[in-house]
């Protein structure tokens, strides 16, 4: 979509996870991920990694 992007993509489960407002989610990331394309977006993210 025109005003769409910047998803998160698993390609090993074959999901787009579509960004909302307020949510979280949490992936593998031994499994082949990335994001589609932003059209002119601009995203802020916060990190929380622990082991």
């Amino acid at each position: 979509p025109a005003a769409g992007g910047g998803n998160f993509v698993d390609m090993s489960l074959r999901v787009v996870v579509e960004q909302a407002t307020g949510t979280l989610f949490i992936f593998d990331p031994t499994h082949k991920h990335g994001t589609t394309r932003l059209c002119g977006a601009h995203n802020y993210t916060e990190s929380f990694t622990f082991s």
